[in-house]
């Protein structure tokens, strides 16, 4: 499979062309051949109509904050909460326990801990009131608690994955250089292309999924067919605002 990203940031940037004809994005139509994109001198392979499978936008979302609470018991020489980071979703998770001869001091452990940017529980925050303590992680993260004997524990809020922001742009950015001749991992010296993701900014992602056609010249068989997956990744304040939704609208013509 064939996969590619161009990242808009303005929508004079994506360039439509038609048999090497520029176009605007409002010109696809069914039935039309060779259509590409161009984003800063980069073109996609050309589609025609009927190659396209799948078209569909994923909207930013800023996600939500997993929350999480511990009711520590009381008259106990020492008390302790465990987080296990379950982010990752493996059995190889990062674990940590925190304790103190009170909650204050389990709260005072915790947040030392978070305050780290070299730890795996950076950027978890906490806070208590009375025996309860209220433990939150970073968004895009989810943990799991353990906690003294005799601890009630409840999970108030789910984790809700975000989309779109500049950093998990920039990742798909990062996997999909290896598509873009950037391909060695281990050190070897490689320039790294320039990132066209503009910090802080928000993004939809439109992905185009195509089997595409063509002659075929190493077997008998007369055509051969190419997975092809076209990411483009539209800053939301580009104007028009509905800027996502008109190139799924004009892609989904090629179906």
């Amino acid at each position: 499979m064939s996969k590619q990203l161009f990242i808009v940031n303005a929508a004079a940037e994506l360039l439509l062309y038609k048999a090497g004809v520029a176009h605007t994005i409002a010109g696809i139509a069914a039935g039309q051949r060779e259509i590409c994109f161009s984003v800063a001198n980069r073109t996609s392979l050309d589609i025609d109509s009927g190659e396209v499978r799948r078209v569909v936008k994923n909207a930013h979302a800023a996600g939500t904050a997993q929350v999480a609470t511990a009711t520590l018991p009381v008259g106990q020489p020492e008390l302790y909460i465990k987080i296990l980071k379950t982010t990752i979703g493996t059995q190889n998770i990062p674990v940590k326990t925190f304790t103190g001869a009170d909650v204050a001091g389990v709260v005072a452990a915790i947040t030392a801990e978070a305050a780290k940017p070299e730890s795996d529980f950076y950027g978890f925050t906490v806070s208590a009131a009375a025996q309860v303590v209220t433990v939150t992680a970073p968004i895009g993260h989810t943990f799991r608690l353990a906690a003294t004997a005799g601890t009630t524990i409840a999970y108030t809020t789910p984790a809700v994955p975000p989309f779109g922001r500049d950093v998990d742009v920039s990742k798909l950015e990062d996997y999909l250089n290896t598509y873009e001749g950037a391909t060695n991992k281990i050190g070897f010296p490689v320039i790294r292309p320039a990132s066209r993701v503009v910090a802080g900014a928000q993004y939809d992602v439109v992905v185009v999924e195509c089997v595409l056609a063509g002659p075929n010249k190493d077997s008998s068989e007369p055509r051969k067919y190419e997975d092809y997956k076209l990411y483009v990744a539209i800053n939301k304040a580009l104007t028009p605002g509905t800027f996502a939704d008109d190139l799924v609208t004009a892609v989904a013509k090629l179906m």
